[in-house]
């Protein structure tokens, strides 16, 4: 039992825990044994109606995702509005001067329900690396530049 135990605290990318029974009787005793099992859990950047209070939130929280804190992106972005109901993130080319830091938030989803909520979003948003203004990186919902075409900039 402490070797599983030690596994699962060595585990890094464990956020989230599950816990079940599991009957062992007819083998050891007649009491069942707790035993932990872990989910693994991905980093994600959301901005828009997936944030906290908006209209998809629910989207994450039906997933077993939980909220982790609000952050940046590197000023790398532009921000569009996609027929006035979802905003779209795009990276800019590396040598523009018109990147924006956008607002997003950090999420922690099980990994196995990163593409049932990529399934609920709007055609032309996908899963892609965002870089927050820390350096870091995480998966991001980040627009495909064909999406925003024709479409309001809002990243002022």
């Amino acid at each position: 039992m402490h070797e599983i135990h030690d596994l699962m605290n060595s585990t890094k990318k464990i956020n989230l825990i599950i816990s079940i029974t599991v009957l062992l009787g007819t083998l050891f005793s007649s009491q069942a044994i707790p035993v932990t099992i872990a989910q693994e859990t991905v980093l994600l950047a959301v901005n828009g109606t997936l944030m906290r209070g908006l209209e998809l939130e629910p989207n994450l929280v039906n997933l077993g995702a939980t909220f982790v804190r609000e952050d940046r992106t590197e000023p790398a972005y532009r921000l569009y509005s996609i027929n006035d109901i979802n905003p779209a993130m795009v990276r800019v080319p590396a040598n523009a001067t018109n990147g924006v830091s956008v607002a997003v938030e950090i999420w922690s989803v099980p990994a196995d329900g990163v593409a049932t909520l990529l399934e609920k979003e709007p055609p032309g948003l996908s899963i892609g690396k965002a870089k927050l203004q820390n350096g870091s990186i995480v998966l991001g919902v980040i627009a495909e530049p064909a999406l925003v075409v024709g479409m309001k900039d809002i990243s002022n």
